[in-house]
């Protein structure tokens, strides 16, 4: 932000009697960075809900069968082996959720 639309900012501002929320901030940082400090700061709650969510969507989805199991993963546990299926949508959904 050059330092005409800082000082046009300023001139905007007015005194309050007392603060709901406080942001602390510097003028020269890019918004960009600030937004990505607010989301983190209090959009968790949702970001970690809607990971849930997801996730347990698609596990569910995989375990009722409706997404398919397209790879196998052979198991071996003390000599006994067994070909299971395996997919990758929980993983995906986890990352990209």
């Amino acid at each position: 932000m050059d330092p005409d639309s800082r000082m046009k900012l300023w001139r905007m501002s007015e005194p309050v009697k007392r603060f709901d929320v406080f942001f602390s901030h510097t003028w020269m940082t890019p918004g960009r960075w600030k937004f990505l400090s607010l989301l983190f700061q209090y959009g968790w709650p949702w970001m970690l809900t809607s990971w849930a969510c997801a996730v347990s969507l698609v596990f569910f989805l995989s375990v009722d069968g409706i997404l398919l199991m397209p790879f196998k993963f052979r198991m071996n546990v003390l000599g006994f082996q067994k070909e299971c299926p395996y997919a990758p949508w929980t993983y995906l959904a986890g990352v990209f959720a």
